[in-house]
């Protein structure tokens, strides 16, 4: 935790990975990242992002086209650092995503990163896929055959269903609406279903591989207002799914 910590300060790291998705995303129409030009143990320097405003007042006041266009803008960001970068941004904080004069969103601190060398993993792909054609046993032998269950865990597909549903559901229909009444519902069966409150798992043993709050939604800031867009998660989700496996 130590080390997870320190790295996270560490402005020497921050600057190699901003660099690097800087020269991934150069001439991108839809992102921008700003190159890094300098940096000490207590500072670092980058281009100037000429912007007034992030995702948080879009949230907060940005009409449905802007939310749609800007929440689509952000997961297509997500799922490209990998591949693109060999990195996924791991800080979704909205003021981390300028809007910029010309539309394009601009992302900044890569101080959090997860460092995916070789893209997206094989095996979130195949669990993708069949969580997304409702194969939950088969979900749930993926999640032993991984490691992230150990073999004793009791937990069986229904438990999985229910757990890690509301994560997969933007994936299984063509447009999707993340909603307040959603997040709400997608907490309440997290709660519900999660192993160390109903005793289907020891304390040793995680209940499942899924985090507890779903891609691009920071655990700090779970109460704040929704994005409330809708976008076309299948197609995207369904492309990575195919591309990893």
């Amino acid at each position: 935790m130590q080390d997870r910590v320190a790295g996270r300060l560490d402005y020497s790291l921050e600057a190699a990975a901003q660099d690097v998705f800087a020269t991934a995303f150069a001439d991108d129409p839809e992102i921008v990242v700003p190159r890094p030009l300098a940096h000490t143990e207590r500072a670092l320097v980058t281009t100037w992002l000429e912007s007034d405003s992030s995702l948080a007042q879009i949230i907060t006041d940005g009409t449905q086209a802007e939310r749609d266009r800007y929440g689509e803008a952000y997961v297509r960001f997500l799922f490209a650092g990998p591949s693109r970068a060999g990195m996924l941004h791991a800080d979704p904080h909205p003021g981390n995503f300028r809007i910029m004069p010309d539309g394009r969103l601009g992302v900044v601190d890569f101080g959090a990163v997860a460092r995916l060398p070789d893209g997206l993993p094989l095996a979130m792909g195949r669990l993708l896929r069949r969580a997304v054609d409702d194969d939950y046993d088969g979900v749930l032998e993926g999640l032993r055959e991984e490691g992230f269950l150990k073999s004793k865990t009791d937990l069986d597909a229904e438990t999985i269903a229910r757990y890690i549903g509301p994560f997969v559901e933007p994936a299984q229909v063509e447009r999707f609406a993340f909603s307040r009444e959603w997040m709400r519902a997608r907490d309440a069966a997290g709660q519900r279903s999660d192993g160390r409150r109903h005793g289907h798992c020891h304390e040793d043993q995680p209940p499942t591989a899924v985090p507890a709050d779903p891609p691009g939604v920071d655990r700090r800031h779970r109460g704040a207002e929704p994005a409330r867009c809708h976008g076309p998660v299948q197609g995207d989700s369904r492309r990575v799914a195919t591309r990893v496996l």
